[in-house]
């Protein structure tokens, strides 16, 4: 027996679990484009429980599927988004730890270059986090991507970790938050954090992950349209990655074809 949930170029099917589902007690599923069926990578997948609080959060795979642990038994609703696509939020699903139910979620394309610029400025409107567009990085100056991230409240430029001569970003109130977490990279020196990187709304992992020799020779001022920050505490749906997100979030679009 299966429950259609539908919306707007969106659906979903829950499926009651079977025998051999039940031990795995968890919420999974697969992401696709709804206008494709092509699978939609890096989407981020939260779980909210009955208060609107986030208990689980991932990212999908190539083949965009997924899998959240059920932390316990509550009415939950599984949010599902990404940079270039609207935000599809499931019905309110009653979920108990000795159940796993699987999820097919059709996400809405948003057009274009015009549609990471209308998410862009909407999460500006939040008031949450740094926002430079590409006249405040031009005003701002540099040819390093750590150039245009000088002086801006809560971000610090710091040497790559191993390296005298090549630099990275770092943001307040996340380290602390991070050690407690058990949040470690490779490489790190203790209780350094770095945040989360997207790409033209991809996940590319860490800022230290943009280049061999950090974030400046892959990430040019010149070739960037707009760049979001984001201390742990104001992570967006779009971009949370689980506790990885206690490091904050950094997300550059770039001009076309750049």
């Amino acid at each position: 027996m299966r429950t259609m949930i539908c919306g707007i170029a969106l659906s979903a099917i829950l499926a009651l679990p079977t025998a051999g589902e039940l031990a795995a007690q968890t919420v999974r599923g697969v992401v696709v484009n709804a206008a494709t069926g092509d699978p939609v990578a890096d989407a981020s997948v939260v779980l909210l429980d009955s208060k609107g609080q986030i208990r689980r959060g991932t990212l999908t795979a190539p083949d965009g599927s997924f899998s959240l642990a059920i932390p316990e038994n509550d009415t939950y609703t599984v949010r599902v988004g990404g940079a270039g696509y609207s935000t599809w939020d499931s019905q309110p699903m009653k979920l108990r730890t000795d159940e796993a139910s699987e999820l097919e979620v059709r996400l809405a394309p948003v057009g274009g270059e015009t549609g990471w610029m209308e998410a862009f400025y909407q999460r500006r409107a939040t008031g949450n986090g740094t926002f430079l567009t590409a006249q405040d990085i031009q005003e701002r100056g540099g040819d390093r991507f750590t150039d245009i991230m000088q002086h801006l409240s809560g971000v610090s430029v710091v040497p790559l970790p191993g390296s005298r001569d090549y630099f990275t970003v770092r943001l307040a109130g996340s380290h602390a938050g991070a050690e407690r977490a058990g949040v470690r990279h490779r490489g790190e020196r203790s209780g350094d954090c770095p945040p989360q990187l997207y790409v033209d709304g991809k996940w590319w992992g860490t800022i230290d992950d943009a280049g061999d020799r950090g974030p400046d020779f892959e990430l040019l001022p010149r070739d960037l349209a707009g760049v979001e920050i984001y201390t742990a505490a104001v992570v967006p749906d779009e971009f949370y990655t689980g506790r990885e997100s206690l490091c904050g979030v950094i997300a550059v679009w770039r001009k076309p074809g750049s």
